[in-house]
């Protein structure tokens, strides 16, 4: 049964003697804590559907400065992704999506090569 529909008494039984609960409780918050910039990338894209297209850009280049060079590869990719979505010339869409295909390379993300395509972030 999930720790969630266990009453509190099982959930301590079940952790055991070592492991406390308030131990359990925060190691459960890591894993489904949600990513605040992914969360934010959301929100901008919400408003450039909603037909904002230069806040939307405006926005997320406040984004991509906020997250430099050293922000996590997902988090660059899916804002160069978007960003490309904003531009309002073709040759600036082809540079954002340049950036947005480097972001998902293996040498940008440490991973090796697995023979797959490369997925889009989102």
């Amino acid at each position: 049964m999930p720790d969630a529909a266990r009453p509190a008494g099982e959930v301590t039984q079940a952790l055991g003697a070592g492991e406390g609960v308030e131990d359990a409780v925060a190691e459960r918050q890591e894993r489904t804590a949600p990513d605040a910039v992914l969360t934010r990338i959301g929100q901008v894209v919400m408003l450039h559907h909603a037909g904002d297209r230069e806040e939307a850009r405006h926005r997320l280049l406040d984004l991509w400065a906020e997250i430099g060079e050293i922000g996590h590869p997902l988090h660059r990719c899916t804002l160069a992704h978007y960003l490309a979505d904003t531009q309002d010339e073709p040759a600036d869409e082809l540079a954002w999506d340049l950036r947005y295909k480097r972001q998902a390379s293996p040498s940008a993300t440490g991973r090796p090569r697995s023979g797959r395509c490369i997925p889009r972030c989102i």
